[in-house]
């Protein structure tokens, strides 16, 4: 994946704030402050029910008048048509994701398959609003929990019950992840595929392990447990670091790494015992729960400023 490179680039997340504040007067406002970027949403059940042209005008706005960039999208929530109506075990409710997910991506013509309802909405994303897109989020906050101890999920996947967002196994949301990453890296290449606002490294460790098969292999066959551990907790407890031969160690860039060896990851041959290496020591601290933000609703976009085009930076492909 070709790295970012950009400037870190200040913004806002954008969201409801109560009558007369709409998306353009927010965005308008962020670019005065001094802003570059904005976080938006594109709900499928929003855009089923306004139509696929309802946020151009504003999308237009936010790019071209006020030179907003590399904006990011959070991708999701079914119209009820398109919504997986099972409810998991433990759930009150049905399923938040898509149906169908584990229909074909593709047809044979290299199309898009329109059976499969999530595909077929990343697909028509990319060709009405991928232009002013640079980072698609899956879900937002796919691992929000309320009063739940989530230490667990280093050793088992999440329960539906316990992603409030989601309520699902959490290999239907790695489908997502994929589909996504196949839609967007045809048609938006330039463009990155992320999770939606993940709180807790012990859900970035479950991604991690498992794959979006849930019956025949759901654990990576060449996951190493160590490396997962890792992932989740370099970048928060090593400061200064160097990688040697692939492995991240918590040394001055002047220390020699030695071969990593089974948990807990010890990658440093010699360190100072103020800077320890890698573990997962720190997974056991209890989580503090986090407000969501899966209540805010997109507003409706005004009429377009005279002559407003944003440019092109991602094809616009028929399918």
């Amino acid at each position: 994946m070709r790295p970012y490179t950009a400037d870190f680039g200040y913004g806002c997340n954008m969201g409801y704030y109560g009558s007369g504040w709409d998306d353009e007067h927010l965005a308008s406002a962020i670019s005065k402050a001094g802003g570059q970027t904005i976080r938006v949403t594109l709900p499928d059940q929003f855009l089923d029910k306004w139509g696929w042209q309802a946020r151009q005008a504003a999308f237009d706005h936010h790019t071209t008048n006020l030179g907003l960039r590399e904006l990011v999208c959070f991708v999701g929530e079914p119209s009820a048509e398109h919504r997986d109506q099972t409810v998991y075990p433990g759930c009150r409710e049905s399923s938040k994701l898509f149906a169908n997910l584990y229909e074909p991506i593709w047809l044979a013509d290299s199309t898009v398959n329109p059976r499969n309802y999530y595909a077929a909405y990343v697909y028509r994303l990319t060709q009405t609003y991928g232009k002013h897109i640079r980072f698609w989020e899956v879900v937002n906050e796919p691992d929000f929990i309320t009063d739940v101890s989530n230490k667990e999920w280093l050793e088992r996947a999440p329960r539906p019950a316990e992603t409030t967002n989601t309520l699902a196994p959490i290999y239907h949301y790695i489908r997502t992840l994929r589909i996504t990453w196949e839609i967007v890296k045809k048609y938006c290449p330039e463009d990155y595929v992320t999770p939606g606002g993940l709180g807790y490294a012990e859900y970035l460790d479950a991604l991690l392990r498992y794959t979006d098969n849930p019956v025949a292999a759901p654990l990576r066959p060449n996951f190493r447990p160590e490396a997962g551990r890792i992932s989740t907790w370099w970048t928060t407890m090593c400061t200064p670091r160097t990688t040697c031969a692939g492995a991240i160690c918590c040394t001055p860039a002047s220390t020699t790494c030695a071969t990593p060896t089974t948990p807990p990851l010890s990658c440093c041959a010699t360190r100072p015992s103020s800077r320890p290496c890698c573990t997962s020591t720190a997974s056991t601290a209890k989580p503090t729960p986090k407000s969501t933000s899966s209540s805010r609703k997109p507003t409706l976009a005004a009429a377009p400023p005279s002559g407003a085009t944003a440019p092109m930076r991602c094809s616009a492909t028929s399918a």
